[in-house]
């Protein structure tokens, strides 16, 4: 099995201060550097967890289903992955975050809230460690965080943002299904791009109704057109499963993985496929970056020298706010947005 994925996602976005407002500093393409740097603005989803409880439900003949693990939290991987990121975010920016006084004082670390499992709080509170340079053994190794260290990432406005409307909106899940279907159980024929000219919808249908029968019968899950979310928990299930360095089944052989996995990347893009589905997905998470952008750039941050904001989400929620930001056009390389 490939292990060398991408472990989470980083956005960060400079501004010079001088920027009068947001269409001018994207027009004129100001080359950014650690000189101008005001402002380091950061989302990434939660390190590797343990399967969770809704992973665990999708899969009836789940192999640890009498698991001996915390479900939905972090597992050891996901620990130094989260202190990585703090660490290389202080190696990227050593000039913006070197003095003691600027990772004490000046940097907030906050997460999307969960009352089932506390890997986003602590993910925040690691990636803290990791950019203060703390031992890294130690702060791997902590087991048991206090209430009161954990609160200090609490971010109601951030978890509204980024989760309360999208797991409420049942306008997204409409569409959501819409989406699903026609991307992933196409009904006509159609030519794909110029280097998949010979492979039809038809035959990518009959490809993933092969892989949804294959996972039905050995997991027992009900995969069906109406219930394609399913699909995705049992994708987390056993990515989970092998991050948590327990042993998958035999029948999930690395055919199975890779076919399960790009499958995963056609689920993903077209959750978030038109401007509808992102703007109900993410957008309120855009809405949150420009309302903190503008707090920065008009001195209402506390303290108003405040150097980064770190937020760390589920994938779930960080995905959709890329896509959001990102909007039909995409990133340019070069530019901001």
């Amino acid at each position: 099995m490939c292990t060398n994925l991408i472990l989470f996602t980083v956005l960060s976005l400079l501004f010079s201060i001088e920027a009068k407002s947001i269409p001018n500093a994207q027009s004129e393409k100001v080359e950014l550097n650690e000189s101008t740097l005001k402002l380091l603005f950061v989302v990434a989803r939660e390190g590797e967890v343990y399967p969770n409880n809704y992973m665990i439900k999708a899969c009836p003949k789940y192999e640890y289903a009498n698991h001996g693990f915390p479900p939905g939290e972090l597992n050891e991987n996901g620990r130094i992955s989260m202190y990585q990121l703090g660490h290389k975010l202080r190696l990227i920016y050593p000039e913006f975050l070197h003095r003691r006084y600027i990772t004490k004082n000046l940097l907030k670390a906050t997460a999307v809230g969960n009352k089932y499992t506390i890997s986003t709080r602590e993910g925040a509170l690691l990636t803290l460690k990791g950019l203060r340079n703390e031992n890294m053994n130690k702060a791997i190794n902590t087991r048991k965080w206090s209430a009161k260290r954990l609160s200090t990432t609490r971010n109601d406005e951030f978890t509204d943002a980024a989760s309360g409307y999208y797991q409420s909106c049942p306008n997204f899940f409409k569409k959501q299904k819409i989406a699903l279907k026609k991307e992933l159980m196409p009904k006509e024929k159609n030519k794909r791009p110029a280097d998949e000219s010979t492979i039809t919808d038809e035959d990518i249908n009959s490809k993933t109704k092969n892989l949804i029968n294959k996972l039905n019968e050995n997991t027992g899950a009900n995969i069906t057109g109406d219930n394609l979310v399913a699909l995705k928990y049992l994708a987390d299930l056993y990515e989970a499963t092998e991050r948590s360095n327990l042993l998958l089944p035999k029948w999930y052989d690395e055919d199975m993985w890779i076919s399960l996995h790009f499958l995963m990347r056609r689920y993903i893009e077209a959750s978030v496929s038109t401007n509808d589905l992102r703007s109900l997905a993410g957008g309120r998470m855009v809405k949150y970056f420009f309302d903190k952008l503008d707090d920065k750039l008009a001195g209402r941050l506390e303290p108003c020298e405040t150097k980064l904001l770190l937020h760390i989400g589920y994938e779930r929620t960080v995905v959709p706010f890329f896509a959001a930001l990102a909007g039909e056009d995409g990133f340019e390389i070069n530019g901001l947005v």
